[in-house]
């Protein structure tokens, strides 16, 4: 295997990352994770068994807590989002430069009888079919907020997306890397009920809905490759559906308790989860062939319920996680299998 339980390294933190879902994401240099109403972002090379690895923090309000966070590359630049009660915040890779705020409006409250606030949660990029660069944000009223994306980058409030009904809890898209992809992409959302949605992205930015995947099972993360759409659902399951037809290919048991957070590798067709049950697991998914799905790697990190896992490093081959209440983030090595 090309991942070994005795192969890894930990790197102390000041302060252990809030309890939420899918709470760490990593541009290979960096990894960051929501902590309250600040992000740290931590350099992965600084993360050893020896000291305490770099870490920066970015403030995302003065009174609003982080929901989500997602780095994106951008025509070689990579950006780090941040979602939260205020709204949208677009920073450079490190979180040392703001580039781009947004106020959520006071129209994306949730339902009287809900027991949150506004908030925005769920970020990811997508491209039309005039390759129009797009950022989506999701929010808690179920609204998918869209933002045009110009060089520099600047960003443009551009269009509301309406299809759900309850707060979104995730979203993910077939973009991989705006330097190496032309063409259109699919959108897809997935809200608090567990309803998820594919969006077929067109020319002038419209948005046409291709499938609606009924379910309730709510979606904690989702990712796509291909023709083909992977689901991280709460119950521990990972689920596999075609783009093309919205029928269900594939679905494997990962956990035995609650899915917390997952990772598709950026080049690979591997996939990570973590969950509740204190279980790292990393599985084979040859989209092209669906029979030979197998294991790669499983750990356990004994009494953590670990919120966040991400492919991090130079080439994304090693597999980070953080966990709930620990102020500790573990990375497991990525070694050759000759």
């Amino acid at each position: 295997m090309p991942y070994s339980k005795d192969a890894y390294e930990i790197g102390p933190l000041d302060a252990s990352p809030s309890l939420l879902f899918n709470n760490l994401a990593s541009s290979g240099e960096f990894l960051a994770y929501g902590r309250h109403k600040e992000v740290a972002c931590v350099e992965t090379a600084t993360i050893n068994n020896k000291e305490t690895p770099t870490v920066s923090k970015v403030s995302s309000s003065a009174s609003e807590e982080v929901h989500s966070v997602a780095y994106f590359n951008i025509n070689g630049e990579v950006i780090l989002g941040i979602a939260s009660g205020m709204g949208l915040q677009v920073w450079n890779e490190s979180g040392n430069r703001l580039i781009y705020h947004w106020i959520l409006p006071s129209k994306n409250s949730p339902p009287p009888d809900a027991i949150y606030d506004k908030f925005a949660r769920g970020m990811c990029i997508t491209r039309g079919g005039d390759d129009l660069l797009l950022l989506c944000v999701g929010t808690s009223c179920g609204l998918i907020h869209v933002f045009n994306i110009e060089t520099g980058p600047t960003f443009e409030h551009f269009l509301e997306l309406e299809g759900h009904e309850t707060a979104i809890s995730s979203l993910g898209s077939t973009f991989k890397d705006s330097r190496q992809h032309t063409g259109a992409d699919y959108l897809f959302s997935g809200e608090e009920s567990g309803k998820i949605i594919v969006w077929e992205c067109n020319p002038c930015g419209r948005f046409d809905i291709k499938h609606t995947i009924s379910s309730n099972t709510p979606c904690v993360s989702m990712g796509g490759r291909g023709s083909n759409l992977v689901l991280g659902r709460l119950n521990g399951m990972i689920e596999i559906y075609s783009l093309v037809n919205g029928e269900k290919l594939a679905e494997i048991c990962s956990h035995g308790r609650f899915l917390t957070a997952l990772d598709m590798h950026p080049h690979k067709d591997l996939v990570a989860t973590v969950s509740q049950d204190c279980t790292c697991c990393v599985w084979s998914i040859p989209f092209d062939s669906l029979e030979e799905i197998a294991p790669v790697f499983s750990t356990c990190w004994p009494h953590n319920m670990m919120t966040g896992v991400a492919f991090c490093g130079k080439d994304f081959d090693d597999v980070a996680v953080v966990a709930y209440d620990t102020e500790e983030i573990v990375i497991w090595k990525h070694h050759e299998v000759f």
